[in-house]
């Protein structure tokens, strides 16, 4: 489980990305660039930590898909790693 400095540096990250560098006319449009900024960074942004894994991977590979809660994570994203 992340500590609450890691949690802190996600949201100083994710602020720096978006309302830092955009103005947004909407919630909406707000809500829109967070989604496409998660996803980006969850599914394109590979991790040296992680062995140049994106975060995606690395939760993939050290899941056990026999739970069927756990094989939701699986399927939910459309490039399908597994």
């Amino acid at each position: 489980m992340p500590d609450n400095g890691q949690v802190e540096r996600m949201n100083r990250t994710i602020k720096d990305a978006t309302v830092k560098r955009h103005h947004y006319d909407s919630h909406e449009q707000l809500r829109a660039h967070l989604a496409d900024f998660v996803s980006s960074h969850n599914f394109g942004r590979r991790v040296k930590t992680l062995l140049g894994l994106t975060s995606y991977e690395a939760c993939v590979s050290a899941c056990d898909f026999s739970s069927s809660a756990l094989s939701v994570l699986k399927v939910w994203h459309p490039i399908k790693l597994c």
